[in-house]
């Protein structure tokens, strides 16, 4: 369950960006992904308890927005950094396996 919670924070990661450039209204932000009955389901697949607070949070944005640009600022900041210490909490406990890959040399046919 620790990659799916990564999975999430990325995903909520995205979907902040798009909303900080305009690309997506708060409102359908949280219609489709921010929607503050996905943590119940969350929780059932065993999603760690740190992780589920950060999207409980996010489902605060649209508050945030209306009451103005500052708390909206404020509000995105919060959240990232949240989530960067969500997603650097995971890296130190589940590193990642390096891969090595091995370039092929590939040749173009001479003419």
């Amino acid at each position: 369950m620790a990659q799916l919670g990564k999975v999430l924070l990325f995903q909520l990661l995205g979907v902040l960006d798009a909303v900080e450039q305009g690309l997506v209204s708060t409102t359908e932000a949280e219609r489709y992904c921010l929607n503050p009955f996905r943590n119940r389901k969350f929780a059932e697949l065993g999603i760690r308890t740190d992780v589920l607070e950060i999207f409980e949070r996010s489902g605060f944005l649209d508050d945030a927005q209306r009451l103005g640009t500052t708390s909206f600022s404020s509000s995105c900041t919060l959240l990232r950094e949240a989530i960067g210490q969500g997603l650097r909490a995971r890296a130190a406990t589940h590193p990642v396996a390096h891969l090595n890959f091995q370039l092929e040399e590939r040749h173009e046919p001479q003419p």
